[in-house]
């Protein structure tokens, strides 16, 4: 038995943006403009463990999905192409081909699924009906799959992807990942587009720098006496060894960098999100090649 709730919300959501689509335009430019605007789909599922179960605490798995997409821009083979790019970015490159988002959205749905009654399946093989007088709640998982558009103008379009996972362990696990696109070529941006070279150095230390102070927001509470940077450092798996990663994206002020739970401290110390305004890095940027994102930046 599977109970399922599918809420497509008929607003278009705020974010949105005026892009850039290629044409002659009235002033006689090689560009007109076209709107880019969102949609969401949410998806409430609970997923018996034993199909055919009518007990209410039977074990069972919850799925809960809002997946924002793209739901106008320029032609309607660029749209399908920048909603591909969504598909594959918030639910898995597997789902790039989906002929629509709710297609996309549902075919994850399956896959979830299939693999929670064949993870445990596999897991306990005969042994799955004597769990669930020994130990149920190994039987119960859980996933949450959203993401939220924090940014997004003529060319570019940033999200962040928020993810939780439980399966019948001591705790969940729940990662974050950033994503900023060219909306002009569906590709994603890297640091090495947008920073001029030799920007490894100075762009980690500034991270790391923001890390320590993160880092003493999250224990200053564990501590009588104020703790030193040293101390701060210690805290790390590996100061030394944090660099500047790819999970980042570019918004309005700056970029955003996150590091996931276990990426540079234990699980414990939960997720690290620094911010880093474009003005303490301007000398770091292409501004040519950043420009051409951001052309209403005074520089």
């Amino acid at each position: 038995m599977r109970t399922t709730f599918y809420l497509l919300l008929i607003a278009l959501l705020a974010v949105s943006c005026m892009g850039k689509q290629r044409g002659d335009s009235s002033d006689g430019s090689n560009s007109q403009v076209f709107e880019l605007t969102f949609d969401s789909i949410v998806v409430e599922e609970k997923i018996m463990l034993f199909p055919d179960s009518s007990i209410d605490d039977a074990p069972c798995a919850t799925l809960n999905i809002s997946f924002t997409y793209p739901a106008t821009f320029g032609t309607e083979e660029q749209l399908q192409k920048l909603q591909a790019v969504f598909y594959a970015k918030v639910l898995g490159e597997e789902y790039v081909d989906a002929a629509s988002p709710h297609e996309a959205v549902q075919e994850y749905a399956a896959q979830y699924t299939d693999f929670y009654r064949g993870d445990l399946q596999d897991m306990y093989e005969d042994e799955i009906d004597e769990m669930v007088v020994i130990n149920p709640n190994a039987l119960y998982y859980g996933r949450d799959a959203k993401n939220k558009i924090m940014f997004a103008n003529e060319n570019l379009v940033s999200f962040t992807c928020f993810y939780w996972e439980y399966t019948g362990g001591a705790h969940g696990y729940a990662p974050q990942f950033n994503h900023s696109v060219n909306i002009q070529t569906f590709e994603s941006i890297t640091l090495e587009q947008v920073m001029n070279s030799n920007y490894q150095a100075p762009l980690t230390g500034i991270i790391k720098e923001k890390l320590v102070r993160v880092m003493e927001e999250k224990v200053k509470d564990l501590f009588d006496d104020p703790i030193d940077d040293n101390q701060l450092k210690s805290f790390f798996n590996d100061y030394d060894a944090i660099e500047a990663n790819d999970n980042f994206m570019l918004t309005e002020t700056g970029l955003t960098f996150t590091y996931n739970p276990y990426d540079v401290a234990a699980y414990a110390s939960g997720l690290f999100e620094v911010e880093i305004p474009y003005s303490e890095i301007a000398h770091l940027l292409n501004r040519e090649a950043f420009k051409k994102l951001f052309p209403d930046v005074d520089w």
